[in-house]
């Protein structure tokens, strides 16, 4: 993942209203990666449940 991918990831927590930097959103960018470009390989379907972690809030990086 790219600083700027995972920057753009933190943005969909935030219009949630849930705090994540770029470094909690990595996750989220790395799952949107493979669901994109791997998803045939992945027994990923629409029952299924992802959960992803965020360890870091938006104050670790202020703008």
């Amino acid at each position: 993942m790219t600083d700027a991918d995972t920057a753009a990831a933190a943005g969909k927590p935030a219009a949630l209203g849930v705090s994540s930097g770029p470094c909690g959103a990595a996750a989220l960018a790395g799952a949107r990666a493979a669901l994109t470009e791997h998803r045939h390989a992945l027994p990923v379907g629409p029952d299924s449940t992802v959960v992803l972690i965020s360890t870091e809030g938006r104050a670790a990086n202020p703008a």
